[in-house]
């Protein structure tokens, strides 16, 4: 299998975690009266996270929700003789948990390598039913060539 490949099958796998966990974001929401879910995330130098999040009222106040109990959907990975599976688990942990992995997993899904060099940064929103929006910039380096003579 060749890198494009496997980019895509990633892709693929990372996406089915977001859509496994869409209908847990929407119970979580529901029973908090929230609007949306706001993750902030940065990265560059080979290395990324999301620094906040943001649990945002219908009304528009913020709740600190960050240790609320939450399951979530993860990945647990199995290794025998030289041959990896995957399965999608239910875990027990908190509402950053739920979100987070979301947030990392759709940003990776649409944005490979958003942590790499110069990198991105931005925010993902989770709306109250689940589904959600990315809004990304991602920085460039750039050169400017100019000579003069002397």
């Amino acid at each position: 299998m060749d890198i494009l490949n496997l980019m895509q099958e990633d892709r693929k796998q990372r996406q089915e975690i977001v859509l496994a966990n869409q209908q847990l974001a929407r119970q979580f929401c529901e029973k908090h009266n929230l609007d949306r879910v706001e993750l902030d995330f940065d990265g560059s130098g080979d290395s990324g996270m999301i620094d906040d999040v943001r649990y945002i009222l219908k009304g528009g106040k913020e709740a600190d929700l960050h240790k609320e109990p939450a399951k979530h959907i993860g990945v647990e990975y199995n290794y025998v003789k030289n041959k990896s599976t995957r399965t999608l688990v239910e875990k027990e942990g908190t509402a950053n948990d739920l979100f987070e992995e979301v947030g990392y997993n759709a940003l990776q899904a649409r944005y490979a390598g958003w942590e790499i060099n110069e990198g991105a940064f931005g925010t993902i929103f989770v709306n109250h039913d689940g589904s959600g929006r990315i809004e990304y910039n991602q920085r460039i380096e750039s050169t400017e060539y100019s000579e003069s003579d002397f």
